[in-house]
Protein backbone atom coordinates (compact mmCIF):
# COMPACT_ATOMS: atom_id res chain seq x y z
CA UNK A 1 0.00 0.00 0.00
CA UNK A 2 1.64 3.41 -1.12
CA UNK A 3 -0.31 5.86 1.07
CA UNK A 4 -3.58 6.66 2.47
CA UNK A 5 -5.09 9.91 2.89
CA UNK A 6 -5.58 10.45 6.16
CA UNK A 7 -8.47 12.39 5.80
CA UNK A 8 -10.30 9.15 4.48
CA UNK A 9 -9.31 7.38 7.35
CA UNK A 10 -10.97 10.04 9.85
CA UNK A 11 -14.19 10.05 8.37
CA UNK A 12 -14.69 6.15 8.56
CA UNK A 13 -13.76 6.48 11.95
CA UNK A 14 -15.85 9.52 13.17
CA UNK A 15 -18.51 7.74 11.16
CA UNK A 16 -17.71 4.91 13.87
CA UNK A 17 -17.76 6.90 16.76
CA UNK A 18 -20.56 6.75 19.24
CA UNK A 19 -21.51 7.78 23.01
CA UNK A 20 -24.38 6.05 24.99
CA UNK A 21 -24.89 6.73 28.70
CA UNK A 22 -27.26 4.80 31.24
CA UNK A 23 -30.13 7.39 31.13
CA UNK A 24 -30.78 10.23 28.67
CA UNK A 25 -28.08 12.59 28.66
CA UNK A 26 -26.85 15.24 26.69
CA UNK A 27 -22.88 14.70 25.77
CA UNK A 28 -20.82 16.35 23.32
CA UNK A 29 -17.94 14.73 21.33
CA UNK A 30 -15.01 15.85 19.48
CA UNK A 31 -12.60 13.49 17.19
CA UNK A 32 -9.51 14.65 16.14
CA UNK A 33 -6.70 12.42 14.12
CA UNK A 34 -2.75 12.80 14.44
CA UNK A 35 -0.37 10.54 12.49
CA UNK A 36 3.07 8.88 14.25
CA UNK A 37 5.53 8.45 11.40
CA UNK A 38 6.65 4.61 12.27
CA UNK A 39 4.57 4.67 15.34
CA UNK A 40 6.85 7.30 17.01
CA UNK A 41 5.40 9.05 20.32
CA UNK A 42 5.86 12.22 18.28
CA UNK A 43 2.21 13.08 17.05
CA UNK A 44 1.55 15.22 13.95
CA UNK A 45 -1.02 15.86 11.46
CA UNK A 46 -0.04 14.68 8.20
CA UNK A 47 -1.15 14.65 4.81
CA UNK A 48 0.37 11.31 3.67
CA UNK A 49 0.54 7.66 5.77
CA UNK A 50 2.17 4.52 4.51
CA UNK A 51 2.45 1.38 5.81
CA UNK A 52 4.14 1.13 9.36
CA UNK A 53 2.53 4.42 10.72
CA UNK A 54 0.11 4.98 13.07
CA UNK A 55 -2.92 7.10 13.86
CA UNK A 56 -3.73 7.81 16.83
CA UNK A 57 -7.56 9.34 17.57
CA UNK A 58 -8.43 11.40 20.27
CA UNK A 59 -11.77 11.54 21.57
CA UNK A 60 -13.35 14.44 23.67
CA UNK A 61 -15.96 13.57 25.44
CA UNK A 62 -18.57 15.95 27.40
CA UNK A 63 -21.53 16.18 29.30
CA UNK A 64 -23.38 19.03 28.71
CA UNK A 65 -26.46 18.13 30.08
CA UNK A 66 -28.09 18.93 33.92
CA UNK A 67 -27.51 15.25 35.29
CA UNK A 68 -24.34 13.39 35.76
CA UNK A 69 -24.06 10.98 32.97
CA UNK A 70 -23.51 7.42 34.13
CA UNK A 71 -21.98 3.89 32.60
CA UNK A 72 -20.67 6.33 29.57
CA UNK A 73 -19.93 3.86 26.41
CA UNK A 74 -17.63 5.05 24.16
CA UNK A 75 -17.24 3.17 20.74
CA UNK A 76 -15.08 3.72 17.75
CA UNK A 77 -13.93 2.33 14.45
CA UNK A 78 -10.97 0.56 13.46
CA UNK A 79 -10.39 1.42 10.07
CA UNK A 80 -9.59 -0.73 7.44
CA UNK A 81 -6.24 -1.24 6.69
CA UNK A 82 -4.94 -0.79 10.03
CA UNK A 83 -4.38 -3.51 13.17
CA UNK A 84 -5.09 -2.32 16.66
CA UNK A 85 -1.75 -0.56 18.08
CA UNK A 86 -3.12 0.97 21.33
CA UNK A 87 -6.61 0.43 23.60
CA UNK A 88 -8.09 3.49 24.88
CA UNK A 89 -6.35 5.59 27.75
CA UNK A 90 -7.26 8.94 29.34
CA UNK A 91 -5.03 11.43 28.17
CA UNK A 92 -4.08 13.54 30.81
CA UNK A 93 -3.11 10.74 32.83
CA UNK A 94 -1.91 8.05 30.33
CA UNK A 95 -4.56 5.76 32.17
CA UNK A 96 -5.28 2.58 30.59
CA UNK A 97 -8.75 1.70 30.29
CA UNK A 98 -10.88 -1.51 29.83
CA UNK A 99 -11.74 -2.21 26.35
CA UNK A 100 -13.51 -4.41 24.40
CA UNK A 101 -12.68 -5.18 20.78
CA UNK A 102 -15.71 -6.19 18.91
CA UNK A 103 -15.76 -7.91 15.01
CA UNK A 104 -19.20 -7.29 12.97
CA UNK A 105 -20.78 -9.71 10.82
CA UNK A 106 -20.02 -7.53 8.23
CA UNK A 107 -16.11 -7.66 9.04
CA UNK A 108 -16.00 -4.30 11.06
CA UNK A 109 -13.92 -3.66 14.01
CA UNK A 110 -15.00 -1.95 17.09
CA UNK A 111 -13.48 -0.54 20.04
CA UNK A 112 -15.08 -0.23 23.08
CA UNK A 113 -14.92 1.58 26.44
CA UNK A 114 -16.99 2.62 29.69
CA UNK A 115 -16.76 5.39 31.93
CA UNK A 116 -18.19 5.20 35.14
CA UNK A 117 -19.33 8.89 35.17
CA UNK A 118 -19.13 12.25 33.65
CA UNK A 119 -20.33 15.24 35.46
CA UNK A 120 -22.87 17.54 34.68
CA UNK A 121 -22.79 21.04 33.02
CA UNK A 122 -19.01 20.31 31.19
CA UNK A 123 -17.38 20.29 34.73
CA UNK A 124 -14.68 17.75 33.55
CA UNK A 125 -14.87 16.54 29.78
CA UNK A 126 -12.41 13.62 29.18
CA UNK A 127 -10.24 12.72 26.42
CA UNK A 128 -9.48 9.49 25.11
CA UNK A 129 -7.69 8.27 22.42
CA UNK A 130 -6.31 5.25 21.09
CA UNK A 131 -3.96 4.25 17.92
CA UNK A 132 -3.87 1.86 15.02
CA UNK A 133 -0.89 0.93 12.63
CA UNK A 134 -1.34 1.07 9.10
CA UNK A 135 -0.40 -2.74 8.03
Amino acid sequence: MKGLNPSALCLVASLGTSVQAAEHTEIKVKMTQLTGKHCSNALEKANTIISGDCITYRIEVENVGERVAHDVEVSALIPEFTELHTTFRKLSNQQNLGSIIEKKSNGQRIIKTTLEALPAYGLDKVVLEYSVKVI
